[in-house]
């Protein structure tokens, strides 16, 4: 890809896209691990949850402070050096011996990886022209899919069949390559070693308090929020819930689980046509209905035959909202990308963080089914209030 500043975006975004990979494994690992480390510490899945808040609640945390060091000393920069502290942090998750140790290192996992994915979006936002950054943007996010789908699916199969660390080791492989490759495009590519204009802590407060002025920014916080905890809050304990009702093993549960990444997935690979067809509205409406049939039936379906696409359409309708309110995000500071974006991903990730924790008493004491239900009705709405008042009108409105 050519940007207009002359130069090749494409080797560097696609290094970006498997650091994303990795990432995204992380991220979603312990979904398909819970069933797996409930059994194995003893304890409810609602409590074994803790290392999924752990991780979701210091990666939303984290997001202003690397936000800011994305702007000032470069986002490409700050991805490298995340991914380094990620190389730690991964060894420490695979080498707990404890629940709360797993936590622990969780807790680090997530403030090391923090600025990946939304520093990288940003960086896309500096580099590409609005005009094809929603699709550079989708083909992008395949990296985070990819790395989601391999999470879901082969984190429960390789944690049964040769134990949960074998997972952590894994990544921590996926993350060697990653800082090989990002540190040579670092050097090599110019469009890598941006230049920002000196952000400082009272530009920070700056931008945060110029955005929360602006209603359009304070409508796609919300939202993003919201999504986070319910689509998050439920998908969380989707194995759970395969494992618990159809009686699967942790890899077949982790195998379903996969669906949702597939459904992703098939937006990513059919947004660069869809988006131009439908629109923002149209993609956002889109959303609302397959989110209502998608997590009612996660709620209701008593056969596994509906749970699997259940499963794939609750990931699409995830992908579909999700991506627009990226775009919107992109938009609303353009002068310090790194920092909206990273306020925009805080809020995402303290949504999830929120969601699951307040989903384990509900499901430890009635099961997942009310939990579906809720996001069966709540994300619907969402998704159609975004459509009337985000999409196609820019965040910076």
């Amino acid at each position: 890809m050519q940007t207009a500043k002359g130069a090749s975006a494409g080797s560097a975004i696609l290094l970006l896209s498997l650091a994303t990979f990795a990432s995204s494994a992380t991220t979603r690992i312990c979904d398909a691990l819970l069933p797996q480390l409930a059994a194995e510490f003893g304890v409810t899945p609602g409590r074994a949850a803790i290392v999924v808040m752990a991780y979701s609640f210091t990666y939303g945390l984290m997001q202003p402070p690397l936000g800011l060091l994305g702007d000032r000393l470069g986002k490409y920069r700050v991805i490298l050096v995340c991914c380094i502290a990620s190389l730690a942090t991964t060894t420490a998750c695979a080498l707990a011996a404890t629940l709360n140790g797993l936590a622990l290192a969780r807790l680090a996992s997530g403030a090391a990886a923090a600025a990946i994915v939304p520093l990288s979006i940003a960086w896309i936002g500096d580099v590409v022209p609005y005009e094809q950054r929603q699709t550079t943007i989708a083909r992008y996010m395949m990296g985070q899919v990819a790395g989601l789908i391999s999470g879901q699916a082969f984190g429960g199969w390789i944690g049964e069949e040769f134990g949960w660390r074998s997972t952590f080791f894994l990544i921590l492989a996926l993350y060697v390559i990653a800082v090989a490759g990002l540190a040579r495009e670092l050097k090599a590519n110019p469009l890598t070693r941006d230049r920002p204009g000196g952000a400082t802590k009272q530009g920070l407060l700056a931008t945060f308090g110029g955005a929360f002025r602006t209603p359009q920014v304070r409508r796609v916080l919300s939202v993003c929020f919201l999504e986070g905890f319910f689509c998050f809050g439920a998908s969380a304990y989707i194995t759970t819930m395969l494992h618990a009702r159809f009686d699967l093993s942790y890899g077949e549960a982790g195998a379903a689980l996969a669906a949702f990444g597939l459904g992703g997935l098939a937006y990513a690979l059919s947004a660069k046509r869809l988006v131009p067809l439908v629109g923002e509205r149209g993609v956002t409406r889109l959303a609302a209905a397959v989110f209502l049939l998608s997590f009612g039936a996660l709620a209701l379906s008593g056969t596994l035959i509906l749970a699997i696409p259940a499963c794939f359409g609750a990931g699409a309708g995830y992908y579909l909202l999700h991506s627009v309110l990226q775009v919107n995000a992109s938009q609303m500071t353009p002068d310090s990308r790194g920092t909206g974006m990273a306020l925009f991903a805080t809020c995402f990730f303290v949504g999830q963080a929120t969601g699951v924790a307040l989903a384990a008493p509900v499901v430890d004491s009635l099961g997942t089914t009310p939990v579906f239900a809720a996001a069966a009705l709540a994300l619907p709405a969402l998704a159609l209030f975004a459509s009337a008042r985000l999409a196609n009108g820019g965040a910076s409105a």
